[in-house]
């Protein structure tokens, strides 16, 4: 399973926190976050969040982000799953889907034809969209952290409107969209609750 949002929205806590309980509960879990994750993976993720290259056009950024995407499967991903791991990936091709696709203006069917073959057509039994009204994720961020967090509102912006576009439109069966506003353990409530009912319902 993955999951999902723009910046600011609390993903990589609840992806832990989720985590944690899952084991708790005796389940075997490997966490994932994207990019990264692999030695090569890590070495593109530098590239792709250096506040240096803001000449980086959003083709290269787009395969770049494959690229981790791809390592991550084969070495990692993949061999867990054939062990009968549940994988929580802290985002994967969605957010592609948002990032270059949506809000880059590349298309969003362009970015699927790319996933396609990086991912060799894996795709998640559950994406969970995190969704904070954009003047609230724009402050937790607000600072200038990675180049990617530095591209401004109108950007962000439509990020969100493509999360919430996706997950109503051709997505809607694999995506859930969760309300982010709240304490950590409030929010961590609500997306332990939709994991249950995909996968204990």
């Amino acid at each position: 399973m993955v999951i999902e949002g723009m910046d600011g929205v609390g993903k990589s806590t609840q992806a832990v926190c989720l985590m944690e309980r899952l084991r708790g509960e005796g389940e075997r879990v490997l966490l994932t976050k994207e990019p990264g994750g692999t030695e090569i993976g890590e070495q593109i993720r530098a590239l792709l969040l250096d506040k240096r290259h803001t000449r980086m056009c959003v083709e290269t950024e787009l395969f770049l982000y494959m690229a981790s995407r791809s390592q991550l499967i084969f070495e990692v991903i993949r061999p867990a799953l054939r062990v009968g791991k549940v994988v929580i990936s802290d985002r994967y091709v969605l957010s592609s889907l948002v990032y270059q696709g949506f809000a880059g203006g590349l298309g969003v069917e362009e970015v699927q034809q790319v996933a396609r073959l990086a991912t060799k057509g894996l795709q998640p039994d559950l994406m969970i969209v995190l969704d904070l009204p954009l003047q609230v994720a724009l402050r937790r961020v607000s600072g200038g952290g990675d180049r990617m967090e530095c591209k401004g509102e109108g950007f962000f912006r439509k990020v969100r409107e493509g999360y919430l576009s996706l997950a109503d439109g051709s997505l809607a069966r694999r995506v859930e969209v969760v309300d982010a506003l709240g304490e950590v353990e409030e929010v961590a409530e609500r997306v332990y609750g939709v994991w249950c009912r995909h996968f204990r319902g």
